[in-house]
């Protein structure tokens, strides 16, 4: 290798751990045992630990008890079979933070050999606040429906589209349908 491919090569990989440094979701790799080899400060600091506290350790530890069990099982049968339960495949699941509380995440798992060796690394991204925020949405609609339900007229929301949005429950019983086979359907066209 000549000497001016070792200094891309080098300009590449501090590019890259930049990139991995200032990441806002965490970035975990795993080997073959489960045992972290890497992780970003966003992926400490996500679920309380830091970085040299997690280095070394299984993965396993970040999990609640009952998937932390069967981690190791799931890596294994992988290698064994090939078949793909989360590798490749985003999903929610469940984190473990240092003192023990659960939080949701949506966990992205990709694999790439190295020497042979399978390397398995995780993309996850806490869901906290967006659980939050949605079930605060939806304590709000559950408010404005009641208000708008014990009101002693018909009250219906039509989008731009004619689609009907929320209706109160003095409309379905001048309209003699039930909620669900109003909302979502064009006024104009079904209903009116």
């Amino acid at each position: 290798m000549n000497p001016s491919s070792n200094s891309q090569l080098f300009d590449a990989s501090l590019r890259l751990n930049a990139i991995i440094e200032a990441a806002l979701d965490g970035i975990i790799a795993i080997n073959e045992n489960g045992i972290m080899e890497m992780l970003n400060p966003a992926a400490a600091s996500m679920f309380g630990y830091t970085i040299n506290e997690l280095l070394g350790q299984n993965v396993s530890m970040l999990m609640p008890d009952m998937h932390a069990r069967q981690h190791n099982t799931y890596i294994n049968n992988y290698l064994h079979t090939g078949v793909k339960k989360i590798i490749g495949i985003g999903r929610e699941v469940e984190g473990k933070r240092k003192d023990g509380s659960t939080f949701p995440l949506r966990l992205s798992v990709s694999e790439s050999k190295t020497e042979g060796k399978s390397i398995f690394t995780g993309i996850v991204h806490d869901l906290s606040l967006e659980k939050k925020a949605a079930h605060e949405l939806n304590l709000e609609k559950e408010r404005a429906q009641q208000y708008l339900d014990i009101a002693n007229t018909m009250i219906i929301v039509i989008d731009k589209d004619g689609l009907v949005e929320l209706i109160n429950n003095k409309g379905c019983e001048v309209l003699g349908y039930p909620e669900k086979d109003i909302i979502g359907k064009n006024w104009f066209d079904q209903i009116g």
